[in-house]
């Protein structure tokens, strides 16, 4: 599997930090939101546990997902909403005349970027170009789908693939041109070890 978590600690300790990332999960991993929020949560706990040395990278993450801390913003859009609108990034704006209070770092994690329209897109671009000094911003994004041009030229686009996929699901394709259409509409552009095994498994399942 990807370990994003690990990848995203080695640039932060290198100081090679970039100010935008866009995590993006294969859209077959069931419960992806909530998959790529444990996966950032991990990270950003990690440096929390680092940082104030404390207890525990539970306790870390505890923080994080119960109290809140200055140096880390979540945004969420409504729960009813079909998509953001402007005013749910007014904390955003808000977040960005501050300078750290704790970590070295701040960060801002933008949770189902799905739901992020074209004119929203617009109103952020400059944001997501110019964030403030020692700001990281997120786009933890659940689905396959691209951003605008304009919001994926200014990211680091981290790609998740699906590294609960099974055996079972390869063997229910019937030829390589069916495999390639899935693999194209699910636009998995990183393979894992894992993920080779099994394509190397499918196929010789299906030689077989």
């Amino acid at each position: 599997m990807i370990d994003i978590e690990k990848i995203l600690l080695s640039k932060y300790k290198q100081g090679h930090f970039a100010h935008f990332y866009i995590i993006r999960c294969a859209p077959t991993i069931e419960n992806s939101s909530e998959y790529i929020t444990s996966r950032m949560h991990n990270f950003i706990g990690q440096i929390l546990y680092e940082e104030k040395k404390l207890e525990s990278l539970d306790r870390a993450k505890y923080i994080i997902q119960n109290l809140g801390h200055p140096d880390i913003l979540e945004i969420r859009p409504d729960e009813n909403a079909k998509s953001y609108i402007v005013d749910d990034f007014a904390e955003l704006i808000k977040f960005q005349n501050y300078n750290n209070f704790e970590l070295p770092r701040r960060f801002v994690l933008i949770h189902d970027t799905h739901k992020i329209t074209e004119i929203v897109s617009n109103k952020l671009l400059k944001t997501l170009e110019e964030p403030r000094a020692n700001t990281t911003i997120f786009f933890l994004h659940p689905t396959g789908k691209k951003f605008l041009p304009t919001i994926e030229s200014r990211a680091i686009t981290i790609n998740l693939p699906n590294i609960e996929i099974k055996k079972d699901v390869f063997c229910e394709l019937i030829d390589h041109r069916d495999f390639i259409k899935w693999i194209s509409e699910n636009e998995f552009q990183d393979l894992t070890n894992e993920l080779k095994e099994l394509l190397i498994s499918f196929y010789q399942t299906k030689e077989g």
